[in-house]
């Protein structure tokens, strides 16, 4: 079985998932407590969802390339 596991080129979707993910709950609590929103687009819950399935999404590749190997 190969060690190699490690593909760098999905360190920038995993980064991009997890601020995605963190600005949406920055916002959601910002709007919770009454404060002032600045980025309002990040509100939508849409953008955490399609940031979750991208992780689901990530992990299922992952999980079946190594089950092919």
């Amino acid at each position: 079985m190969e060690k190699n596991n490690y593909y760098p080129g999905l360190d920038g979707l995993r980064c991009i998932g997890m601020l995605l993910i963190t600005i949406s709950h920055i916002e959601w609590m910002k709007s919770h407590f009454g404060m002032e929103n600045y980025f309002t687009y990040f509100r939508n819950p849409a953008i955490g969802n399609t940031s979750v399935t991208l992780f689901f999404v990530l992990s299922g590749f992952l999980i079946t390339n190594n089950l092919l190997k």
